[in-house]
């Protein structure tokens, strides 16, 4: 079974590696599958590929992420911004996320 993740943003960016922002390309992020309004820079590795990748995603103040599920681990870094608030679940409710700042 698989699990569902929530995630809902005010206004952040979630990093991994010391690469500067400006040096990245950014793109949309609809075609990773969220939402209008996000944008993704590929830091190393190949998110469509199998194999560790590294990925920066910048997200509008309030950006909500609609329930979905990751089939692999990851680490997620807030650089700047937050609070991320994520929950687990097959609908959005808030009330019961945790925070991540």
């Amino acid at each position: 079974m698989h699990r569902l993740v929530i995630v809902a943003v005010s206004g952040l960016v979630i990093a991994a590696g010391p690469v500067q922002a400006k040096a990245m390309k950014w793109m949309d992020a609809t075609g990773a599958g969220l939402p209008a309004g996000a944008k993704m820079a590929v830091v190393s590795g190949n998110p469509m590929k199998d194999g560790a990748f590294v990925v920066r995603l910048q997200m509008p103040a309030d950006y909500a992420v609609p329930p979905h599920h990751h089939p692999t681990d990851e680490k997620v870094s807030i650089v700047s911004g937050g609070p991320l608030h994520y929950g687990m679940g097959d609908k959005m409710n808030l009330a019961a996320a945790g925070t991540l700042e």
